[in-house]
């Protein structure tokens, strides 16, 4: 069956292999082999028990992860942070196995209808962004393999997926929409305009204040940081086209994106401490929403 073809061939324990295709020592691991075997078998096992009738070797979802964990502070955190059933499903897509594909089909499918509500899309417009995305994910072009090889473990691929179509979605949108401001722009290609539904106390209670918060962040960054931003999130410029247009290399337009990423959080949490009297943890709370697009969306731009 697919994925099953180098279970009985390859012995070489999971630790070995994840250290060897991240590039790593036995000396760099925060735990010792054994215990790093354990813990991929582990969650391995887990994940398996979470996607029953997937089928995708063991081996291929362990040469997946060592992909992600450069996402990762480390392969420790890697293992806590990853959604290990979700990394597994995609796996088990990108190689091929139908039940893995029917999954991912269903999702796509319900997930279209929530990564465009507020969007403004209708019926027949959700129903063609869901069969355009059922070919991105699978099937690559001469110039970029299949989109789900980006799936890097930073969310579930339920939320992964939702703020792929969403941004999608928006750009398909202002095709026939007027310019829209700097801060606008960026705040709808994070979709920071459309909250999850599972952030409805955000929404209820601080929404607007986070958005002010934030578009006040997206200002104070000078001329360089603001034109990176519009080019690669409004236009959807790659990072290898903005290197191109600054004449520069794409790791340090890669270091530029994430030297504002930094800085928004920053600003953005310190004029929200500003504007509301909240604590350390509900603040942190609150700016869980901004952190994890722009990592999302960093990371993703990183990699085209």
């Amino acid at each position: 069956m697919a994925g099953q073809e180098h279970a009985a061939v390859d012995a070489t324990p999971l630790a070995t292999r994840l250290v060897g295709a991240v590039g790593l020592e036995p000396d760099d691991l925060a735990l010792p082999p054994a215990e790093l075997e354990a813990a991929l078998l582990e969650r391995i096992r887990s994940a398996k028990n979470d996607t029953p009738g997937v089928q995708v070797s063991d081996v291929r979802v362990i040469d997946h992860l060592a992909t992600c964990i450069a996402h990762h502070a480390s392969v420790s955190t890697a293992l806590e942070a990853i959604p290990f059933a979700d990394l597994r499903l995609a796996c088990a897509c990108i190689h091929g196995d139908h039940a893995a594909i029917e999954s991912l089909n269903a999702l796509v499918a319900d997930v279209a209808v929530a990564a465009v509500r507020g969007i403004g899309l209708d019926g027949a417009a959700i129903d063609d962004l869901a069969q355009e995305f059922r070919a991105r994910l699978l099937v690559g072009t001469p110039t970029s393999p299949p989109l789900l090889e980006r799936y890097n473990g930073l969310a579930s691929l339920r939320s992964w997926l939702r703020l792929m179509m969403a941004r999608r979605a928006l750009k398909l949108k202002r095709k026939s929409d007027r310019e829209q401001p700097f801060e606008r722009g960026v705040m709808q290609a994070l979709v920071l305009d459309y909250i999850d539904p599972e952030l409805s106390y955000l929404k209820t209670h601080y929404a607007e204040e986070f958005r002010g918060a934030f578009k006040r962040a997206l200002l104070e960054l000078d001329a360089g940081e603001r034109n990176t931003l519009h080019f690669v999130l409004v236009e959807g410029l790659t990072v290898k086209d903005v290197a191109g247009f600054f004449g520069l290399n794409r790791v340090t337009v890669s270091r530029r994106l994430q030297g504002i990423r930094r800085r928004l959080l920053e600003r953005t949490r310190w004029h929200l401490a500003s504007t509301l009297k909240l604590g350390p943890e509900e603040l942190d709370s609150i700016i869980q929403l901004i952190r994890s697009r722009l990592d999302i969306t960093v990371s993703c731009l990183a990699e085209e």
